[in-house]
């Protein structure tokens, strides 16, 4: 039993380390095609007229490693978190805490869940609150960008709009899906005693 936890621990460190090596070939990589691609700009802007100081300072030689930039963010993200907002230590918490509520429910309410099954629901609801905070987090700054990007560019026509509104569409129904059917007294709650009392009709 002691072997087989030790051979658990082992591979999930080598699959962390595996993670970690990949996203610094990411970043090594980022680095040296970004030198040659802007070193090639700068160098044919020079070649055309522009002194030094315009070419370096010409935002036109930096988009594509402005939006690769973007990509190495979430890569970054991705391997190693957002350490201050969904460590493993939020999620332990989370998921106490729901376990904590089921418990509760099922003093309310007859349950077959086992503790394990109780355990996997509490998982499943905290990964889903995750994937809300992370989406959000992603929203915010990316859309920050595209502010930015559009009132430097091209301020007479705040195009950004389209892109804020329309994902905060989505952000919306996927706070309505994680958050709002429960606040509206539609969440897993409802429908357990839904399938409970179905059950208990058709028998």
């Amino acid at each position: 039993m002691e072997q087989n936890h030790i051979s658990e621990r082992y591979e999930r460190a080598q699959k962390r380390v595996e993670e970690i090596k990949k996203f610094y070939k990411h970043l090594v990589f980022y680095l040296i095609i970004n030198f040659i691609f802007i070193g090639r700009r700068i160098y044919k802007d020079i070649s055309y007229g522009d002194s030094v100081i315009e070419a370096f300072t010409d935002l036109n030689n930096y988009g594509f490693f402005f939006w690769w930039g973007i990509f190495l963010i979430f890569h970054a993200a991705k391997v190693f978190g957002f350490p201050n907002l969904f460590n493993k230590d939020w999620e332990d918490r989370k998921i106490k805490e729901y376990l904590k509520e089921e418990e509760n429910n099922n003093k309310k309410m007859e349950s077959n869940f086992t503790q394990e099954q109780r355990f996997l629901k509490a998982q499943q609801r905290v990964k889903a609150i995750k994937g809300f905070y992370t989406h959000l987090t992603i929203y915010c700054i990316i859309i920050s960008i595209i502010v930015f990007v559009n009132l430097r560019f091209e301020p007479h026509f705040h195009w950004f709009w389209f892109s804020a509104i329309g994902w905060g569409i989505g952000l919306f129904f996927h706070w309505l899906k994680v958050f709002g059917f429960n606040l509206l007294g539609l969440g897993k709650n409802w429908e357990e005693r839904k399938i409970k009392k179905i059950m208990e009709e058709d028998i």
